[in-house]
């Protein structure tokens, strides 16, 4: 996760999952709230499906995405990224 990038996207994908770019600063979870609702929304599910599991502090986070087709929400995240 990029925090202050000047622009909600995805990034360059690294070995260790793909970067997203946000506006929001890192201070008072803002980020983390922006990144949920642009991982909902790159995704079409609500951002309630939507949860960080692991990092809330750091810049690398583990987010868990409910949905009912996992397949179908790890397709779109491929595509998502690949037109980076």
């Amino acid at each position: 996760m990029r925090p202050a990038a000047g622009r909600c996207g995805f990034g360059p994908i690294r070995p260790t999952g793909p970067v997203v770019t946000l506006n929001a600063a890192p201070e008072k979870g803002r980020a983390n709230r922006e990144l949920i609702e642009f991982i909902a929304q790159a995704l079409g599910v609500p951002a309630a499906a939507v949860s960080i599991i692991k990092g809330q502090a750091a810049r690398r986070k583990v987010v868990r995405v409910e949905t009912p087709s996992p397949q179908a929400a790890a397709a779109k995240l491929a595509e998502l990224t690949r037109q980076v």
